[in-house]
């Protein structure tokens, strides 16, 4: 896959030497939605000769238009990429979104796509709306598009568990500890990468060593509380039970990650691991004593282990 990346669409040059099929959004945590649609895109591609891309943006709108918005995201940038490189796309165009960028109206926008990366196909989701222009619809599209050469073309939804899949939707599952809801819309585990850190050693002294994990900050956290999940670490995979809390028990006060990978032994100071949730456990809970919180940890493992034995 061919990457341009830029903060200005009208700065770059697209090197295409056949038409191109585009689809354009944030597509984040690439949810079975994303998915039908890319691979929608890519197939139509094939069958018309074109060129395939896929238009998403670096930085999410919202947070460009209100500095104090709280929103996490389920993909990091290098995530997504990584995930559309492996539909087999010709091309991604990443932009930095910017005040600028979102003066430009849909029309515009496709007369951008037309000139400077030879569209001919413009493939967007049933509700997506791009362009300054916000009360334009698929029908003004198909307008816009018909006078610089662009054929629009809208999907449908995609449904599961009764319902239609979003990304707003899938956070809402996390934040709420509904990690079977928000897997069953991405089509995969939920996943979080940290660099493993040094903690209070705790978890060691009652058998319960954990990795204490920094995770990016744009990342979204599942709801606090314990959860079966699987741990990639060092090139292996290993069942692991992951907690999520401010560690009330043990006086913390701030919320941290800390997984204790089962069966594995080893110094893993400074590697990066992925956490995939697979089931929420229960939620963090303040123990009256250090004993307490190890006979529970102890209920917790075997629930955990016939979870993922399953």
């Amino acid at each position: 896959m061919n990457l341009f990346y830029g903060d200005d669409i009208n700065l770059i040059t697209g090197d295409m030497k056949r038409p191109v099929a585009a689809t354009i959004g944030f597509f984040d945590g690439l949810h079975v939605g994303h998915k039908f649609l890319i691979e929608r895109l890519v197939s139509i591609s094939k069958e018309r000769g074109y060129e395939s891309m896929v238009i998403t943006f670096s930085n999410h709108p919202r947070l460009v238009f209100s500095t104090e918005s709280d929103l996490k995201l389920l993909s990091t940038g290098e995530e997504k990429r990584n995930m559309i490189s492996n539909y087999g796309v010709d091309y991604c165009l990443m932009l930095r979104f910017t005040k600028e960028f979102a003066t430009m109206t849909s029309g515009q926008f496709m007369e951008v796509l037309a000139e400077r990366f030879h569209v001919k196909l413009l493939l967007v989701g049933y509700d997506h709306h791009f362009g300054s222009d916000v009360r334009s619809g698929f029908d003004d599209y198909k307008r816009y598009g018909a006078e610089c050469g662009v054929e629009v073309l809208r999907m449908k939804p995609v449904v599961r568990s009764g319902l239609t899949v979003s990304s707003s939707k899938i956070r809402k599952a996390l934040m709420n500890g509904d990690i079977s809801l928000a897997n069953n819309m991405l089509g995969y585990h939920y996943s979080v990468t940290g660099c493993v850190v040094k903690g209070n050693q705790i978890g060691r002294s009652i058998g319960f060593p954990t990795a204490n994990l920094y995770v990016d900050k744009e990342k979204l956290p599942p709801k606090c509380g314990v959860y079966a999940v699987w741990v990639e670490v060092c090139g292996c995979v290993y069942p692991g039970m992951m907690n999520i809390g401010s560690r009330p028990t043990v006086g913390g006060d701030k919320v941290t990650f800390e997984v204790n990978i089962i069966g594995y032994e080893g110094d893993i100071y400074g590697e990066f691991v992925c956490i995939s949730f697979v089931a929420f456990i229960r939620d963090e809970i303040k123990f009256e004593s250090i004993e307490l919180l190890r006979k529970q940890l102890e209920k917790d493992k075997e629930k955990v282990l016939s979870i993922l034995s399953n």
